[in-house]
């Protein structure tokens, strides 16, 4: 079996002589890193899909699990082994950039998979807590809403999202870093213009407040995180809650949300938001008990 360095410069060199259980290879030797980290507290499965994510279900063994797929990566290389033969229809066409499209690709795997551990440490400090702190509070705050008001992070406030913000710097320093410890010659730089590319230009960021390099980066994302300016998709997030779900918020929750309909400020249309979400599931507070830490100051 190839060493895990000769499998990565195979891949980032030439983009020959490697196949999707290489890139897994790659996959568990990083997640066996992180559990050096971390415990044994989550394992990695692997899709033919895109994108990645935590879900929100555990095993039968209570460990947390991330998806990767790798369905970009994978067509590549179906389509280099089809060149390879002969076998591609006549109107199909192998670019001469196919090589960059392909250490792109890599570049993003693990960028995104560096990002989903992330969010597995985010979820054991807020769940585990040892010494609390304002970025472990504000994250179990943001965790204890989204867990009530559909779609609060992922669909209305992944840009100001504390986990969000921390997860893409997290994956860009860690991305970087396991590249240089590879000793393979992807610059931080280059990392930062494939996030840029493939996950930034997707999201409502100005791409031009991060600047041209890692550095620029990494202190936007320093500049950014924990400040939230508006909150975004309330109203839509209680138009997906279920109807029963829906009329027992506006009977127990009235005076949270005239308050809140009156408030401008955000971070205590947050604690608002938050009461709300302890009202209706106070079971919250026992699952994330670093919560404790706020609503001290108001009610238990």
């Amino acid at each position: 079996m190839k060493p895990i360095d000769r499998i990565i410069n195979s891949i980032v060199n030439d983009g020959q002589d490697y196949s999707i259980e290489d890139i897994e290879q790659v996959i568990n030797y990083i997640a066996d890193e992180k559990r050096q980290e971390l415990g044994n507290i989550f394992v990695v499965e692997t899709t033919y899909d895109n994108g990645a994510q935590v879900k929100h279900e555990r095993t039968e063994q209570g460990l947390l699990q991330i998806e990767i797929g790798y369905e970009e990566i994978y067509n590549i290389l179906e389509q280099k082994e089809l060149h390879k033969y002969g076998l591609l229809d006549e109107s199909t066409i192998i670019h001469n950039d196919t090589h960059n499209d392909e250490r792109k690709a890599f570049i993003e795997l693990i960028l995104s998979l560096f990002h989903e551990l992330q969010h597995v440490k985010q979820i054991d400090s807020i769940t585990n807590p040892t010494i609390p702190n304002d970025e472990t509070i504000r994250m179990t705050q943001e965790t204890v809403i989204n867990e009530f008001f559909p779609g609060f992070i992922s669909q209305y406030n992944y840009e100001q999202s504390i986990l969000e913000i921390d997860a893409m710097r997290a994956s860009l320093k860690d991305t970087v870093d396991f590249f240089s410890r590879m000793k393979v010659p992807i610059s931080s730089n280059e990392v930062f213009n494939v996030m840029k590319e493939k996950e930034l230009s997707y999201l409502k960021y100005d791409l031009q407040a991060f600047g041209n390099t890692y550095d620029t980066a990494i202190s936007y994302f320093d500049q950014i995180k924990g400040k939230m300016n508006d909150i975004n998709g309330i109203d839509k997030s209680i138009e997906l809650l279920e109807d029963q779900e829906r009329k027992k918020l506006f009977k127990q929750c009235e005076d949270l949300i005239q308050a809140y309909g009156e408030e401008t400020n955000v971070e205590k249309k947050l604690d608002l938001l938050e009461q709300m979400s302890l009202r209706m599931k106070p079971e919250l507070a026992e699952q994330y008990p670093l919560i404790y830490e706020k609503i001290d100051t108001y009610h238990r």
